[in-house]
């Protein structure tokens, strides 16, 4: 057996020292090169013009003005529509309520008339029963 010593494993936060040795000058915190913030665009924004915001502004009142406007044009249409329907309703519903009472009337007479002649029916089936007795109809056996 030799009496060297076994060599040491690498341990991953403390790395080997180097042949040379440590360096004379402490590690810096700050990169080489400072941070020069955001790259500058290739091209500068338009500036805007008060006049030209000032005729946007008023190009999109103008278009809301405009359909505002349309919008009522459109409500006084449907109304007068509505009112021309409401209209035909009304007479609708006249006619149908007359109609409808017509029709009763012609139902309760023809009502009326059935339940007669339904009577005077029953009536004669009757009068043809009690006669067929008084007659005294044979009874008929089976033998």
């Amino acid at each position: 057996m030799t009496a060297d010593p076994a060599p040491a494993a690498p341990v991953a936060n403390n790395p080997p020292a180097f042949a040379d040795g440590p360096s004379a000058a402490a590690p810096s915190s700050s990169p080489a090169a400072p941070w020069g913030g955001l790259p500058r665009p290739k091209r500068y924004p338009i500036r805007e013009h008060y006049d030209t915001k000032l005729a946007f502004k008023r190009a999109r009142l103008d278009f809301n003005i405009a359909d505002i406007n349309w919008i009522k044009r459109e409500q006084e249409r449907l109304a007068a529509c509505l009112e021309k329907v409401t209209g035909l309703c009304d007479g609708d519903a006249d006619s149908i309520n007359t109609l409808e009472a017509q029709g009763e009337e012609a139902s309760a007479t023809s009502s009326q008339d059935w339940i007669e002649r339904r009577r005077i029916k029953m009536a004669e089936e009757k009068a043809a029963a009690a006669a067929t007795e008084t007659e005294g109809s044979e009874p008929t056996t089976s033998n």
